[in-house]
């Protein structure tokens, strides 16, 4: 299932994004009100990668190009196409981050290689109001999505490492890098043989929820037993916390 909050007040459900008679979903937490929409086109359904919360009540849902033709970015209801990147993008990409600037209306976007991840990384803006791409020279330092925090005027996200970072917003869209810091302490994936995936939620108020899934410590141990076959084979960490920079503007 894949999530997304729309306007901080409603949440958008895609049940199963590989079954085109699947609909979307939207659910209003606090009346508990349930509305039906338009289910994914088959061009996101073939290479859904993320999805992104714009401005003005608007979803942006987009893919990697080498999955589908023309549509590469969609927005909801009406899931009109909108352009393409511009070069160097290829076909090649696929997306590594996201993240939306503070103003609601830009939305970042770094991609890489698929076969090489942390290498050839880059940066392309798309403004919602022109509806227009732009290329930069700075990528993202974390992997997914990255949540804006305004007491440290920075991006938040996981490093594939283990660290939590920050990236700080450029005031002007055109620098040519942004200033990055991280926490030193390492906040998941102690253990890379057990360690599966994480995900990182901004909870308000500067404070955030790291969620971790790993493979039981006792299923790990056994080399032969095929543990994600087992649904009880995984335990969850969750940790909680909060960021600040130190008097030496470390993280």
């Amino acid at each position: 299932m894949l999530f997304a909050a729309m306007g901080g007040s409603k949440i958008l459900v895609v049940t199963d994004q590989d079954r085109g008679q699947t609909p979307a979903l939207v659910y209003d937490p606090r009346t508990g009100a349930l509305a039906f929409g338009p289910r994914m086109p088959a061009e996101l359904r073939r290479g859904f990668d993320a999805v992104v919360v714009a401005g003005g009540g608007v979803l942006y849902t987009f893919s990697s190009p080498s999955y589908d033709n023309d549509e590469t970015f969609e927005e909801v209801w009406g899931w009109r196409p909108l352009p393409r990147p511009p070069p160097p993008h290829d076909g090649y990409e696929v997306i590594a981050a996201h993240a939306v600037h503070p103003d609601g209306r830009t939305v970042f976007l770094t991609t890489c290689r698929g076969d090489c991840p942390g290498i050839l990384r880059r940066m392309y803006a798309f403004d919602t109001e022109q509806r227009a791409w732009r290329w930069h020279a700075w990528a993202l330092p974390f992997e997914g999505a990255g949540h804006f925090d305004a007491e440290l005027d920075a991006w938040v996200g996981l490093h594939r490492d283990g660290h939590v970072c920050a990236c700080r917003v450029p005031a002007d869209d055109d620098s040519g890098s942004a200033t990055q810091r991280r926490v030193e302490e390492k906040m998941f994936c102690r253990d890379h043989k057990r360690h599966v995936r994480a995900s990182l939620t901004c909870m308000g108020a500067g404070r955030f929820c790291l969620l971790e899934s790993v493979v039981r410590e006792e299923v790990a141990a056994d080399d032969g037993y095929d543990h994600m076959s087992d649904p009880e084979g995984f335990v969850l960490y969750v940790t909680m916390f909060g960021l600040k920079y130190d008097n030496k503007g470390e993280l």
